[in-house]
Formats: structure tokens, sequence, C-alpha cells
């Protein structure tokens, strides 16, 4: 162990030979020193027996690069995709690295290609051998979905959405989460053969199958003592009209034609294997040809078990009852009216139209005009829940019901209120939007954000000393601003340059100051468990996270004080200098 600060003073012979005799020795054993040399310079050695590791000055004489251990163990920097840690004279770029903890990483040119670490190995690019084992689970990772062979089932496993395509994309067989899909997208049909022969084909005409080894047959066979029924949807099955099912019943052996307008099969028409046929609806009856009942001037159709016509069919009218009660009635001049209880509910005009609270028509609730005036008495559109001299309002929900939802019109105060679970939320009149209870709610959420918000003028935040308590002078001042990190930046999928800082290094700072998120409120880290996404309907609903992460943001006013505070200090030192 020896060291020497490599000046031979004068001195004595013995005195100069043994003070030679160290520095030759402090040579020999590399400086060899739990603690650094005293004298130092540019690239000599120095094994640091503290920490075992053979250590080199480096050319600017202010810092030791490690080189190796003193045990023989080779040692590198973590070093960096651009400068790695062992890399070519020539390309200091292309080598390896280690981008963390437990990770080991080759860079060709500056791009990371091969990272090992503690969860296994990936490979950035085309691999290419010349034949492949892998005796375990093997997963190919796609963009959305995976394919994996389970080596314990012997399977090859698509996820929901993961396809195989055969031809370049001619053929696609996947399940996207709700059906299994066998897609042609090829420019020929789709055939399903037997020893060569073609027994099926799909093609846009639609279905065909043809026997070559004998008649054609189509057998639907239903379980033993259960109904063969084949099913035929046309149109696009958007309502239970378009269904019409065919089916052989099992108990009686009769052969029934139904349809789905009730929501649920019903019989149409019944054959039995006699012949027999029964018709459960209305008979069709060819142009010209009609079904007259009373005066030759009214044509009825049906009546109740009361003996009421159902339908009339008069002159100037068509009158539809129900016993003695008037439903609707069609005029010959296209005017239509519709009763409840025997009271005018809804009626439709030349003039438009409206549903009318009481028979008299002195209360309407929702009114239709033509008209272009825009007075309340001839409104284009006008919802009326309750209408009086003061007050006009819209009511979504029953008027008990606590979570209802309201627009309310002020005539007197010329203001609107939006109420929302039955409680005043936000009101706008002719000078501002703003919200009723102070101090209540806010303008976007975590999860759900504002783009950019502008304004004539800057928001005004409250500063008021009696709206405050603990007030103590600030302990964030100089020392904080130096150590803040302001850098240029681009949001993801933006193009503009911004200058600010990052959330991320202020918590960081603030853990070096000794201080917690809820000790700056200029610091703000919220988790996100929700997002929202918009339905088949167009509807925005809430959807809760597989995994919640957490979205970090700044209040940039909270850094006003810290910078006052800061330049005070300057300001200070500045003053002590020029009074020097």
């Amino acid at each position: 162990m020896a060291t020497h600060d490599y000046n031979l003073a004068n001195q004595s012979g013995a005195s100069f030979r043994s003070d030679l005799n160290d520095a030759l020795q402090a040579v020999l054993t590399n400086n060899s020193s739990a603690s650094a040399p005293s004298t130092t310079a540019a690239y000599m050695l120095w094994a640091d027996t503290n920490t075992g590791i053979l250590k080199i000055r480096n050319s600017a004489n202010d810092a030791w690069v490690e080189l190796l251990q003193l045990d023989g163990t080779l040692t590198l920097e973590d070093g960096s995709v651009s400068a790695c840690a062992l890399g070519f004279r020539d390309e200091l770029n292309t080598g390896i690295f280690s981008s963390g903890s437990s990770n080991f990483d080759v860079a060709i040119a500056g791009t990371t290609r091969l990272n090992i670490s503690a969860t296994g190995l990936n490979i950035t690019g085309t691999v290419t051998d010349d034949g492949a084992t892998h005796d375990g689970d093997v997963t190919f990772t796609g963009a959305a979905a995976n394919v994996v062979f389970d080596k314990s089932d012997n399977a090859l496993k698509f996820a929901d959405n993961a396809k195989a395509i055969f031809g370049s994309t001619d053929l696609e067989i996947f399940h996207n989460g709700s059906n299994s899909i066998i897609n042609d997208n090829g420019s020929g049909e789709l055939l399903l053969q037997r020893a060569g022969n073609t027994i099926l084909t799909l093609d846009a005409q639609g279905l065909t199958i043809t026997d070559p080894d004998g008649v054609a047959e189509v057998d639907i066979k239903g379980f033993e003592g259960s109904n063969a029924r084949l099913r035929l949807t046309a149109d696009e099955g958007d309502d239970n009209g378009d269904q019409w099912m065919l089916e052989s019943s099992a108990t009686d052996n009769k052969f029934n034609i139904m349809n789905d307008t009730s929501g649920s099969q019903v019989d149409k028409w019944i054959l039995t294997t006699d012949g027999d046929v029964t018709m459960k609806g209305d008979l069709d009856l060819p142009s010209g040809k009609n079904i007259k009942l009373g005066d030759s001037d009214q044509f009825t159709i049906g009546r109740d078990s009361s003996g009421n016509n159902i339908i009339d069919v008069t002159t100037s009218d068509l009158l539809i009852r129900h016993n003695t009660e008037t439903m609707a009635i069609f005029r010959d001049d296209a005017s239509c009216e519709f009763y409840e209880n025997n009271e005018l509910r809804l009626q439709t005009t030349a003039g438009g139209a409206q549903v009318i609270r009481n028979n008299d028509g002195s209360d309407t609730l929702f009114q239709v005009n033509n008209s272009s005036s825009d007075t309340a008495s001839d409104a284009i559109v006008r919802i009326q829940v309750a209408n009086t001299t003061s007050h006009c309002f819209v009511q979504f929900g029953d008027s008990g019901d606590t979570n209802n939802g309201q627009i309310d019109y002020d005539h007197a105060s010329v203001d609107m209120t939006f109420s929302v679970n039955g409680s005043a939320t936000y009101e706008m009149d002719s000078g501002a939007f703003h919200p009723v209870v102070d101090d209540s709610d806010d303008l976007g959420r975590s999860s759900q954000r504002w783009d950019d918000v502008r304004a004539t003028n800057g928001s005004i935040a409250t500063s008021d000393r009696n709206e405050k308590n603990t007030i103590v002078a600030s302990d964030l001042g100089l020392d904080f601003v130096n150590q803040l990190l302001p850098v240029s930046y681009k949001f993801n999928n933006k193009t503009r340059t911004h200058y600010g800082l990052i959330a991320q290094d202020i918590e960081t700072l603030l853990g070096t100051l000794g201080k917690t998120g809820t000790d700056f409120a200029g610091f703000c880290k919220d988790e996100i468990g929700i997002k929202v996404e918009i339905d088949a309907d167009g509807k925005a609903e809430e959807v809760p996270l597989e995994t919640p992460y957490d979205r970090y943001a700044l209040r940039y006013n909270e850094f006003i004080a810290p910078m006052v505070k800061a330049i005070q200090e300057l300001s200070a030192k500045v003053t002590a200098l020029e009074g020097s």
C-alpha cells in the first residue's frame, strides 16, 4: 500500500533514498490506497483498495475513470445507446451497454437491437436463421392481438381478432370476441369440397348446394322429441318482422309458417298431414276487391267483443276506436288527432303539431309550428313543462325524481339555470357562465381534460387573506429555482414546440428537499382508472381500465411565489455586492 506526492525535496542522502524508494513503491503498486492520491496527474493510475477497483485519471485531471476490479474482474460503465460502454473506435454507438438495472443491451449504429433483462430477451429488427426449434410455449405478438402455440395443449391458439390469412388477403379465419368468422375476401367463391368435388358454394348470389353423387338435399334434423326449424331473415334483421320460420312440429307432425313480429315466433299458417290449412292472420284481397259492412258510404274493418266498430272509413274521416272511446281521427284535410280517454293529446295540422295536456288545448306541452316567428305563442319548437309569466323550463325525468335534469329560463332576470341530479349547478346570463355554488365545481377532470382554453383576459385566482390559514414566509426560493430543469418539448401527436417543466422532475426535486407531493400544490399526480368510450348510439360512457396509471401535471401559478422569493434573494445579493 503506497501513495506519494512525487515531489523529491532536497534532503540528506539517506532521506532522499528513502523518499525515492517510497515514490518508486507508489509507482510499482499503482498508488494502491484506500483513499485517492493527494497529488494527481492526467492518466495516472490508482489502485483503490477501498472499492477494489483500478482507476485512471481522466485527461482533464478532474475525475477518475474505472478500469477493472483488482481481483481481475472486468467492469464497464453503463454507457448508452449512442455511447456504448464497450464499442468500436470508428463507431462508438455500436457495441454493448446497460440501459438499466439487470439489463444487457446491444446497440448497432445508435439503435438498440438486443435487450436481455430479468423478464427475457427482446430483439428489434428481423431475425434470420436456417431453422428454429422452440421447446416451450411460443407467443407471436401482434399490434393488437397475439397468436400462441401452447405446448401443454398441443394447440396453436389465436386471440380475439388475431387472424389466420390464406393467400394475400383472400381468406380470413378469426374470432372477434363475439363471433367466429370465416371471411372470403378473394375474387372467387368460398367452396366446401368432398373428394375434390364442390358440395357447397358461397358467392355474391348466396348459398348453393350441389351433390354430384345424387339428389342435392338439405336435411335439418332436430334432436329426439325436438322440433326442426329453418329461420329466414330478410333485410338486415333490424326489426322482428324480418324473421320468418318454417317449423316441423315433433309433437303433432304439423308444418308451421311462423313470424317474429310480436317478439317471439307466432304461427301464421298451419298445415296438417291431412292437408288442412289454418290461417291465423288476415287475408289480403287483390286490388279492387273489398269487404263491405254497413252502409255504402262507410267502410268498417273489424268489431270488438262488444260489437263496436274498430276502424270506420267515412266519406270525410278515418276513425279508429276502442270500445266507445275514440283513439284517432284522420281527417280529409290531412290533419290528425290522437286521443286518450276521449281527450285530445296530439294534434297535427297544416300549421304544425302540438302535444296537449288538456282537451281544450289550454296547456301545450310540446309544439312544432311551420312559422319562422320566435315568439312564445308561435315558436318553431317549444317545450314547456311549466310556463308562467316569469319562468319557462324543460325537465328531464319526473318532477319527484331527485336525479332529474332541468333547464330553467327566468324571464325577469334574463338568465338560464342548468340543474343536474335535482340541484341547480350552472347558470348563464348575459354577462357570464358560472357555477351556482361558489368553490364547488371543476372545469374538466384528470381523465377528461380540455385541450386549449382561450380567453381575452387571464384567469383570476382567489388570493384573499381571509380565505387562507397557516400563512408563513415561503421556504422555496433561489435554491429551489436553481434546481428547476426548464425544457422544450412537443406533445405526443402534436407539432408545436412548448417550453416548460416536467412534473416527474419536480417530484424528484421535492424529494431531495424533504417534501412530498402534498407539500407543494404546484405538483399534481392523479391515478387514472377510467377511460371514455363512445358507444354505438354515439353516447359517451366511462369504462374502468384494467391497469390504472398515474398522470402528472403542474400548476404553474404556484411557481410564481418561489420565483419572487428567488428574485428577492438575488436582489439582496446584488445589493450586498454593490455595497462592497
